[in-house]
């Protein structure tokens, strides 16, 4: 049981790192997990094993549904940054030339 203990503790490791956006600890700790998984069921097998695997896949759908809503954020996110430049281009070029509060237009005027 020990070995199923550090599957569920690794699992909600990595669920903690998801949540928080750490995805390279998320990553790092989900390839010790699923050598865990792998040597589990090479080892045992069982209505126990299959509990935890329907618990597991479960949970990973969860973590999954979470990681492409937060790709599409970050996609967005990423879109306005890039357009950052242009659309400060674009305001700066509609912009008069001479400023309001300058002293020689006042002058002009």
């Amino acid at each position: 049981m020990a070995l199923i203990d550090r599957i569920l503790d690794l699992t909600e490791q990595v669920q903690q790192f998801v949540d928080t956006g750490r995805w390279a600890d998320a990553g790092t700790l989900e390839t010790e997990r699923l050598g865990l998984l792998t040597e589990l069921f090479a080892r045992e097998g069982g209505p126990e094993c299959e509990r935890l695997a329907r618990d597991l896949l479960t949970r990973n759908a969860h973590m999954i549904e979470k990681l492409q809503t937060q790709r599409v954020q970050l996609n967005e996110a990423t879109r306005r940054l890039n357009a950052a430049p242009q659309i400060v281009d674009a305001y700066r070029s509609n912009a008069p030339a001479v400023r309001w509060d300058d002293p020689v237009r006042r002058r002009v005027g």
